[in-house]
């Protein structure tokens, strides 16, 4: 299985180019932000706002970020390539999806809904 993904990606290099290849990913890409931001959700619980978690994932290690111990899971920097305005627009795209929840009136943090649990599997 894995020699024949590697034809396939030599194919794609010779016969379409690298910057063409790269566009393919594209998609991949996306759907790889929102599973770390759906991942990230998982593990801060409700405990970050959805401008903490941002900074979280692009790997801003404020004071809350460091009281909570965030700044030690995985996804803590995952998506340091990107701005976090881009990283706010993903995260309230998987609000408006129903896979995020804002909790709470006054502090509104984030959480996992049941249809993002689903998209983890």
């Amino acid at each position: 299985m894995i020699q024949i993904k590697i034809v396939i990606v030599v194919y794609l290099i010779i016969y379409i180019g690298i910057d063409e290849m790269r566009d393919i990913h594209k998609y991949k890409d996306s759907d790889n932000i929102a599973i770390a931001i759906l991942n990230c959700a998982e593990k801060v619980d409700g405990l970050l706002n959805r401008s903490d978690m941002a900074k979280l994932l692009i790997g801003q290690a404020t004071v809350r970020i460091k009281k909570y111990g965030f700044d030690h899971i995985s996804e803590f920097g995952c998506l340091s390539n990107m701005d976090k305005r881009d990283v706010l627009k993903h995260i309230d795209d998987l609000i408006e999806r129903g896979c995020l929840q804002v909790s709470g009136l006054f502090f509104p943090m984030i959480r996992l809904t049941y249809i993002g649990r689903k998209r983890l599997l």
